[in-house]
């Protein structure tokens, strides 16, 4: 801040990291616990807003124990829970963890996902993080 009003206002903006990108989203940490997932373009909004439309239909539900949390959500950004990201890396240097991230990937599937909101991508490790020691999917948009 500046040592003296300058007639200028500052506004305080929450300190954010950006955390990674896909084809048509980057992903930052707010700082707080939560990150941010901004829309690149109109497939960034269609992503957006079927992942919203996903939790608003599982929220409440066996599924919902498996999704990272959203805090709020549009088709411009969504806010959820942050959690720690599991990587092929990590997979690999951890075979319980690749046993454990198979158990529930398995389970979520078995659970049949019926509804109207099909989560699909449920294989690739970069959709899971652990979040309060449990692993859940931190990204889970479907296909259109």
């Amino acid at each position: 801040r500046d040592l003296f009003v300058t007639g200028v206002q500052t506004c305080a903006l929450p300190i954010s990291r950006y955390l990674g990108h896909g084809n048509y989203r980057v992903v930052v940490s707010l700082g707080d616990g939560t990150v941010a997932k901004f829309s690149l373009d109109s497939h960034g909004e269609d992503e957006n807003s079927r992942e919203v439309e996903a939790w608003d239909e599982y929220a409440g539900t066996p599924v919902a124990d498996f999704l990272a949390p959203m805090i709020w959500g549009s088709d411009e950004m969504v806010v959820m829970r942050q959690a720690e990201a599991v990587s092929m890396d990590k997979l690999e240097a951890d075979p319980a963890l690749a046993l454990a991230l198979k158990r529930r990937d398995d389970a979520l599937n078995a659970l049949g996902l019926q509804g109207k909101h099909n989560i699909t991508d449920t294989a690739h490790p970069g959709n899971w993080g652990i979040l309060d020691g449990k692993i859940v999917l931190i990204d889970y948009p479907e296909d259109p």
